[in-house]
């Protein structure tokens, strides 16, 4: 999925379209029975951190970790 993303990015990058990748922790939601999961994030935390970081110009969130993606080489 990354990749595709940096794909869409890269073909995008002369329109004023803007890629935004959202990598989401595991979340405790319904989906998977995961609703009790201690290991997992809760579902109110991870929404609150990515409405947050959707106000920075950030292009690239690991939602949960305060990181971004590591740099990827880039091509001509």
């Amino acid at each position: 999925m990354h990749s595709y993303v940096l794909s869409q990015r890269y073909k995008l990058k002369d329109t004023s379209v803007s890629v935004l990748e959202i990598a989401p922790p595991w979340v405790q939601t319904d989906l998977l029975n995961s609703k009790e999961e201690p290991r997992a994030m809760p579902l109110k935390e991870f929404i609150e951190e990515t409405m947050k970081v959707l106000g920075t110009d950030a292009k690239e969130i690991l939602v949960g970790t305060g990181e971004t993606f590591p740099k990827q080489p880039r091509t001509k």
